[in-house]
């Protein structure tokens, strides 16, 4: 009995430091295709769909924005970098020079220099309270 009521105490105090981020994209030109969506914990393996945290592929609604959320968050330092895959291919797609042919978007907007933003540009900080973010194309 002892050790279910640790237990139950441990698991509410992390549900308590849990929190959701709720993102909406915007700028999207077309509707074709979905947005692919990564949340990053940690600087190496940003804009690497397959390195994410969490990932989520998200449809592109009437009015050409998406939406999603990321839910049960522990507290710490996150970035967000997503692409719209209009052709489904997984993919960034880029011409010759590296640059991308699909639009990109990054947590706190942050801007494409010579390649992605780094993960401190985009980094913001999950706490305890809800938030919602907006992320423009670029």
């Amino acid at each position: 009995m002892k050790q279910l009521l640790i237990s139950l105490l441990l698991l509410s105090t992390t549900m308590a430091h849990a929190t959701t981020v709720t993102v909406t994209l915007r700028g999207i030109e077309n509707p074709n295709g979905v947005v692919r969506i990564g949340l990053y914990n940690k600087k190496d393996g940003f804009t690497e769909l397959d390195k994410a945290y969490r990932g989520n592929s998200v449809p592109i609604k009437a009015d050409l924005s998406a939406y999603t959320s990321f839910s049960k968050l522990p507290e710490g330092y996150y970035a967000i970098a997503a692409f719209h895959d209009t052709n489904t291919n997984n993919k960034l797609d880029k011409n010759f020079l590296g640059i991308p042919k699909e639009k990109v978007f990054f947590s706190k907007n942050a801007k494409i220099k010579m390649g992605p933003p780094p993960f401190k540009e985009a980094a913001f900080y999950v706490g305890k309270e809800t938030q919602t973010l907006l992320l423009h194309a670029q």
